[in-house]
């Protein structure tokens, strides 16, 4: 079996082949594995190159220590504190809106006007039928 050349397979790599030639390559490297290891080298070795700039880490980190300031944090605090407050000085300004324009009064009038129909608990229901059960047993035996 003829294996490919590696100028053809950084062609390949390179989309650079016409469909003709590709297929042919594809269907040589599902049936030889030589060239499949020499294929995913050169892949990975290209990905290596064109991946990271030389720069990159020094870059990164530097920008990392000028987005991190010391007083950003206080300030993140402070901020946070401040929307804290806000939203108490809300909710305490709709409460009292809500009181004075008598909407709770309307709930608890309609509450009061509501027929509450006193229903027994479950226990209460079992204890009786069982009370029932237990005393017509009782009859039966005397």
């Amino acid at each position: 079996m003829k294996h490919i050349p590696k100028e053809q397979m950084n062609l390949y790599i390179l989309d650079q082949l016409t469909d003709e030639n590709r297929k042919t390559m594809e269907n040589h490297l599902y049936s030889c594995e030589a060239c499949l290891d020499s294929y995913l080298q050169l892949m990975e070795n290209s990905l290596v190159e064109d991946s990271v700039s030389d720069f990159f880490t020094e870059k990164t980190i530097a920008r990392i220590q000028h987005d991190s300031k010391p007083s950003s944090k206080s300030s993140n605090a402070s901020s946070l504190f401040s929307k804290s407050i806000i939203h108490y000085v809300l909710a305490a300004g709709l409460t009292l809106i809500l009181m004075f324009s008598g909407v709770f009064d309307n709930m608890i009038s309609l509450t009061d006007r509501a027929e509450v129909s006193p229903k027994q608990s479950l226990t209460e229901q079992l204890m009786k039928k069982t009370d029932q059960l237990l005393e017509e047993m009782k009859g039966d035996h005397n």
